[in-house]
Parts: structure tokens; sequence; C-alpha cells
């Protein structure tokens, strides 16, 4: 990991994301903080109500988007629709019927509710998924099969269809869309920020440099 200067503390960049995830939980007494390790946001300027399902994200551009999970949501900021992995021209497409020139890529930084959380503690402890997925060789994905139901406009079929090849999975599928179905997010648009994704080398490197080299920034280069 890259160490960086922050607010006089040398820490690594993984420490960075932990700091900026742990400011989220003085906004809510249950829940969890969902926070996958390979981006990087600032929390400080966080200013929402934490009363329901929560997904940080930021604007870019849609050949961007078209690697990652995109976020679509009208005026009450409720997601709607939420395209994983699609191309360039789905993200246009999609775009206009919402009146926007970008996309709001899902940062993987979410925050989940009390309620979200315990209806997935049964169904994990009821189906013993952990020794089951272990077994089958399968996998629940975060974005596809968990984020995506938290969309109004996910559609059961689709959503199904996506594995239905594979039987187990399939089960899997049917069992979470019955259970989180019902539950909403809100998309909290993390305006004063950039996409920084750290999933290679490459993209490590060109951040960690953008970070350190912007005269503006609350991060500075330290070592590798």
């Amino acid at each position: 990991f890259a160490n960086v200067r922050y607010e006089g503390q040398t820490v690594s960049v993984f420490e960075l994301l932990i700091i900026n995830a742990k400011r989220l939980f003085g906004f809510f007494e249950s829940g969890t903080v969902v926070c996958c390790s390979d981006i990087l946001v600032d929390t400080h300027n966080v200013d929402i109500a934490f009363d329901n399902n929560i997904g940080f994200c930021v604007r870019a551009d849609f050949e961007t988007g078209s690697r990652h999970g995109v976020m679509f949501c009208a005026d009450d900021n409720i997601l709607t629709e939420y395209p994983h992995k699609c191309t360039c021209r789905t993200l246009r497409e999609m775009s206009r019927k919402y009146g926007r020139e970008d996309v709001l890529i899902d940062t993987g930084l979410m925050y989940l509710t009390d309620d979200v959380c315990s209806a997935l503690k049964k169904f994990y402890a009821e189906n013993d998924i952990v020794n089951a997925l272990i077994y089958n060789r399968a996998e629940i994905n975060l974005y596809s099969e968990i984020v995506a139901l938290f969309a109004k406009q996910t559609d059961r079929e689709e959503y199904l269809q996506q594995d239905s090849a594979n039987g187990f999975q399939l089960e899997i599928r049917k069992k979470l869309f019955g259970l989180l179905s019902d539950f909403t997010m809100t998309v909290c648009a993390l305006e004063d920020q950039n996409f920084m994704h750290f999933g290679s080398s490459a993209e490590s490197l060109e951040n960690i440099t953008m970070i350190s080299d912007n005269a503006d920034s609350y991060v500075s280069l330290c070592s590798f």
C-alpha cells in the first residue's frame, strides 16, 4: 500500500479508507457500513439522514461507468435502476431518461439499516449459506445480487434469468429477491469527488499520484 499524509499522520491508503468509513458511525445508532476495499472516498462533507439504506456514489463518464455498477434515481433520490457493467451505449440511453449527461457510480461504500442486516443474518443462518456456497462453489455478488434488489425497477424474471442455468444460484436468487425486494436505497452523490478505484496496480499508481499532485488535496504521497 502507498503511504499518505493525512491530518498530520502517515497512514496507508487502506487505513484512510477505514477512517472515512468510520466517520459515518456518528450518524446512526444501528445498522452496518459496508466498505469495499478498492475505492477511496472522503466522508467529511456527508450530510444526509440515515433513515434508509444509503448508497454513496460519485459522478463519472460513461466509459468509467461501463466497468462498474451505476445508480439511477429520480428527484426523490431513491434508487430506481442499477445496471452493472453495461455498455457505454446502454448507459447513455438510460441517462437520457433521467436527463443526465453522466452517470453516478456506486463506490462500494453504503449504509444498510438494521432491518436489512437482520434479514440477511437470518437468511445466512437458516440456509447455512457459507458452507452451502463452498460446497456448490458459488458466491453471492454484493452488487448484482444484493444492491440490485434495492432498485425499484428490478424485474424478478430478469433478475432470476441471469443465473437460470445454475440450479443452486437460482434458488439463492429466488430467496434473496423475496427477502430484499421490498426495501429501497437512497442515492447519495458525493458531488465534490472523483471516482478513485484501485482495482489494478496501474490504476492504483495513477490515482495515488493524482491525489498527491493536487495542490488542494488533503493527502500527500510519502512512499511506496
